[in-house]
């Protein structure tokens, strides 16, 4: 892998607090939280997009990805009721609706005729539905789209699934996620997304969306996805009641989280490198710091994580 450099010295007019933060991308270095606030805090968006790019460039070089997404809601009933959110409604409300199997499978023809790569699937906890509804919905999907990829149901959605299937313990969410996901997976899923993250922090989410699963909840979920072979991302729902340190540290949570499951596809990783102190969402992750783009290091390849999936279903 060669190293990129800057084409040309920093204009006069850079902000010099991002020295600093420069010479760590060229070598390869984790960033630390008050990184992460000078990046917040510097008027020099110009450097900071170039520093991006350098590290765009160094794991990607030109190759950009995309997906055509279709997206889909099955449900807008939900048992929940967060203040923030303008989705929902409860059974029998104006404007409340839950689509039926025919009416999904017309969906999935569309995203077809529209050149689709992937259906993104998100609902509300509709309390009344079984789980047949959503394995049926995945089956009915691979059916007729099975080029499609099916990136559907968020962690809160997972935990509502466990829960209705009967599979849920409150003292090892783990355990009933990892049954339902299995069950998904074979009816088609292919990845999840990141909705139901919000911001990893208790004051925000007690005053924002305290009915929704917390940080460790949600790390439990991806944490067995990741276990399983797949994929997933995470959103931050931010511009509220959030500051920007809780912001922060939510983006620090989500690395380590990320580090767990590269360790667990056999990346080492640097025990030196920075790792945040007395953040207790993160404490019970154990895997070294893994910064991928240090020279060197080579990216998830697709054999890798259906190795991964294949020696836990082994397990």
């Amino acid at each position: 892998m060669t190293t990129l450099q800057p084409t040309k010295p920093p204009p006069a007019h850079a902000d010099s607090a991002l020295d600093s933060i420069r010479a760590k991308v060229l070598d390869g270095q984790r960033l630390t939280l008050d990184d992460g606030a000078v990046l917040y805090e510097t008027p020099d968006l110009w450097t900071v997009i170039e520093l991006a790019d350098l590290v765009r460039r160094r794991m990607h070089g030109d190759r950009a990805y995309y997906n055509i997404n279709r997206h889909l809601n099955y449900s807008n009933v939900c048992a929940l009721s967060c203040k923030f959110c303008e989705f929902y409604r409860k059974r029998g409300e104006p404007g409340e609706y839950t689509r039926s199997i025919d009416y999904i499978k017309d969906e999935a023809r569309k995203g077809i005729e529209s050149g689709a790569t992937e259906m993104h699937i998100v609902g509300g906890l509709h309390p009344h539905l079984p789980f047949s509804y959503y394995t049926d919905m995945l089956n009915a999907l691979r059916e007729t789209a099975p080029e499609i990829h099916l990136k559907a149901f968020t962690a809160v959605e997972l935990v509502h699934l466990a829960r209705i299937a009967k599979v849920y313990k409150r003292d090892d969410i783990k355990s009933g996620v990892r049954w339902v996901l299995k069950k998904l997976i074979d009816a088609g899923l292919g990845s999840l997304p990141g909705g139901g993250a919000e911001v990893f922090d208790d004051r925000v989410h007690k005053e924002a969306f305290k009915t929704k699963i917390g940080a460790h909840e949600w790390l439990d979920v991806h944490l067995v996805a990741h276990e399983l072979g797949l994929n997933t991302n995470c959103t931050m729902l931010y511009g509220h009641v959030d500051q920007r340190e809780e912001r922060l540290r939510h983006m620090e949570i989500l690395r380590r989280s990320q580090d767990q499951a590269l360790h667990r596809l056999g990346y080492e990783g640097d025990p030196n490198a920075y790792i945040a102190k007395g953040i207790h969402e993160s404490e019970e992750i154990t895997a070294p710091a893994i910064t991928l783009n240090r020279e060197g290091i080579a990216l998830p390849s697709p054999t890798l994580q259906r190795a991964a999936t294949v020696r836990e279903r082994l397990i």
